[in-house]
């Protein structure tokens, strides 16, 4: 049986508004495990992102249990150009984590050259800055970035959104390469049904803070059973 890398149980979470607390999430609860691609939908506003901070510990306003069995999960943002430092160098990057883990040097550029060939980057990269590259290509060093400390646990929120079409095609054919090479398992989260088809084993419906459905991607995409999953698949129809 695969190894169960998180736990969510009954969790609630909450921000701070004007000194009221405001509930984002009500009683979620799901497990991952290895090797899984977990998809998690919904549509904006929903409290996906909410999710995801939560299980970083970003957001401790929250209630019920997060347990990480694999480790501590890394993130891969939807925006890499805010989320990537702008004056730094991709090598620097990449590097950092390491250099707070206390990796040797020399190791730490080994590990970042082969991260930029593993996501599909060449090694002139290593010196350039965020700035001078595409979108696509910021985004693969965003992935590098995340999976340079070798994680179980991937968590990517809304990863292509920002990407045109052909280039989205292609990060979601490096994630499904990165699972399958690394064995990673991804909590993956959109909006968008066709994303979460091409990329998940289960699927987990998120509707107003509460999962509305969850099972199989292909009993939930064949047979809906909540109103809310239907009314997503005929928006992506």
């Amino acid at each position: 049986m695969a190894e169960t890398l998180l736990e969510v149980r009954h969790l609630n979470a909450f921000y701070r508004n004007r000194g009221r607390r405001q509930q984002i999430l009500h009683d979620v609860s799901f497990t991952i495990h290895e090797g899984e691609v977990l998809g998690l939908v919904g549509e904006s506003g929903c409290g996906k992102t909410t999710l995801s901070r939560a299980i970083l510990g970003i957001n401790r306003e929250i209630d019920g249990e997060i347990l990480h069995h694999g480790g501590q999960p890394r993130m891969v943002f939807q925006d890499p150009a805010s989320s990537l430092n702008p004056a730094w160098t991709v090598g620097r990057l990449l590097e950092e984590p390491l250099r707070n883990a206390g990796v040797p040097k020399q190791e730490r550029l080994a590990r970042a050259i082969e991260m930029l060939d593993l996501v599909g980057l060449d090694s002139a990269s290593y010196e350039r800055r965020p700035g001078g590259l595409s979108g696509g290509q910021r985004q693969r060093v965003g992935i590098a970035a995340a999976i340079i400390g070798q994680p179980k646990l991937v968590i990517a929120d809304e990863p292509v959104s920002a990407l045109d079409v052909t280039i989205q095609a292609q990060i979601l054919d490096l994630f499904m390469r990165l699972r399958k090479e690394l064995g990673l398992s991804y909590l993956f989260i959109s909006h968008d049904m066709d994303v979460i088809w091409q990329i998940s084993d289960t699927v987990m419906v998120m509707e107003n803070g509460r999962i509305v459905e969850t099972g199989p991607r292909d009993d939930v995409f064949r047979d809906p059973q909540h109103p809310y999953t239907k009314k997503l698949l005929d928006a992506a129809l």
